[in-house]
């Protein structure tokens, strides 16, 4: 049963942190499900972080990964660091080690490039979600959140926040010299299904706030809309202070 504390979002406390990420796991295997029945595939953009890293290698697990017809699922990002797919900081890297390398088919993979012209590959992204998905939303786009309440690579303070007319940006990373490429809330915004996924004691203040604090300002805010709700995905620690 979900919960609703907001117009533009609700949450959902399956149990502890293994409970929650098997919650993810079953309500990402759902939606691909729907997507593969109902249009004939299911379009995704993929987030970094741990619990992402253990829903995908949960789904590679063989109990799991014949759930979903992995031929029909399209793989994309929905940030990433500025560096190349062989980096161990790369959102990319982790996703294929993590299983999805054999699962997705590779040419249905495609890559948001962090290394080298990043205002060139934000553009180049742009037009390979216009190539691949003409006016269709995705199915699914997965999101985690910061301590500072940022999400995606939308970070406090940035100008990536205020940019409405792009779907892929390049934005200042967390320190004054790095920067990122993310999609930006107007895109995130229209995905069937937006997901956050946030879990830990060390989150539970900032939940809290997102939540029920009207005078608080944090990126992740901007997540979800009145119409299309964002469901946040909870562990008991993150949602202790709700």
């Amino acid at each position: 049963m979900t919960n609703t504390l907001n117009q533009s979002r609700e949450y959902v406390v399956p149990g502890d942190k293994p409970t929650a990420t098997q919650y993810a796991v079953d309500h990402f295997v759902k939606c691909a499900q729907e997507a593969i029945e109902k249009r004939g595939r299911f379009t995704c953009a993929l987030s970094g972080g741990h619990t992402p890293k253990a829903i995908f290698e949960t789904l590679a697990m063989p109990e799991f990964r014949r759930a979903i017809d992995w031929d029909k699922v399209y793989v994309f990002w929905s940030d990433e660091r500025a560096v190349g797919p062989d980096d161990e900081m790369s959102n990319y890297k982790m996703a294929m080690d993590a299983g999805l390398k054999g699962l997705v088919n590779k040419n249905n993979v495609f890559r948001l490039k962090g290394e080298g012209n990043l205002p060139q590959h934000a553009d180049e992204y742009e037009a390979i979600i216009d190539e691949e998905l003409k006016e269709d939303p995705f199915d699914v786009i997965m999101l985690g959140m910061g301590g500072d309440g940022h999400t995606a690579s939308l970070f406090p303070n940035t100008p990536g926040l205020r940019i409405n007319d792009r779907k892929v940006i390049v934005n200042q990373g967390p320190t004054k010299d790095s920067r990122r490429l993310s999609m930006t809330f107007s895109y995130i915004n229209t995905a069937r299904n937006i997901v956050l996924y946030v879990m830990g004691k060390e989150k539970a203040e900032t939940v809290k706030r997102v939540f029920t604090d009207p005078s608080a300002d944090f990126p992740v805010q901007h997540v979800g809309t009145p119409s299309n709700k964002a469901l946040w995905i909870l562990d008991e620690e993150a949602a202790s202070l709700l």
